[in-house]
């Protein structure tokens, strides 16, 4: 269950999909006004995410019966919740294309100097694997926004937008589920985890 540069989620199966089976991720959210800073991804090559969509995905874990989702919500409550899962300061940085050789998102790359976010990554990872529901990426985490997905091939992009740096904290970690139409994916929050009542 591998991610396309950790979006993996942007394609699967929606309402038309196999009966009884959904396809989630589990991302950290974004505060509004970090949403609001991020740049759109130019159109074309891009078709932009909605600023409503705009999230880091964490784990993806794609199609599972619907009957694992109650398994999942568990797993990352219990990760979220441990000692220590409160991430400390992020920033924005730059635009990125991924993967870089035939890129299929263009992203915002986000600092995480204190190692926190990924630390999060690595438990809730590791949270829905032990839960029998997540097989562990083959790629590193790169902490990123998707803001872009290319509409047809794309070369090698030489794509540089400018990127506010602004700094934020996560204020939660949620399990979506994605479900795709004509006019794209659209994401339905099933369990939300704050971070905001953990301590530091």
């Amino acid at each position: 269950m591998s991610a396309v540069g950790g979006e993996g989620e942007a394609v699967g199966a929606g309402e038309g999909g196999r009966s009884g089976l959904v396809r989630l991720f589990v991302a950290a959210d974004l505060p509004e006004a970090v949403r609001a800073a991020l740049p759109k991804g130019p159109d074309p090559p891009w078709r932009p995410v909605s600023r409503s969509s705009l999230h880091v995905t964490l784990a993806f874990l794609g199609e599972i019966a619907s009957a694992m989702v109650p398994v999942v919500s568990g797993a990352v409550r219990k990760a979220v919740g441990e000692p220590g899962s409160v991430v400390g300061e992020l920033r924005l940085l730059q635009t990125i294309a991924l993967p870089p050789r035939r890129p299929r998102v263009l992203a915002v790359e986000i600092d995480d100097p204190a190692g926190s976010l990924a630390v999060l990554q690595e438990r809730v990872a590791d949270a829905l694997v032990s839960a029998g529901v997540h097989e562990p990426e083959r790629q590193p985490f790169l902490a990123h926004v998707t803001i872009g997905r290319a509409r047809g091939p794309v070369g090698r992009p030489d794509v540089y937008l400018d990127v506010a740096p602004v700094a934020f904290a996560v204020p939660s970690v949620t399990v979506y589920r994605s479900i795709t139409g004509k006019d794209g994916a659209r994401y339905e929050a099933l369990e939300t985890v704050s971070l905001n009542s953990l301590d530091q």
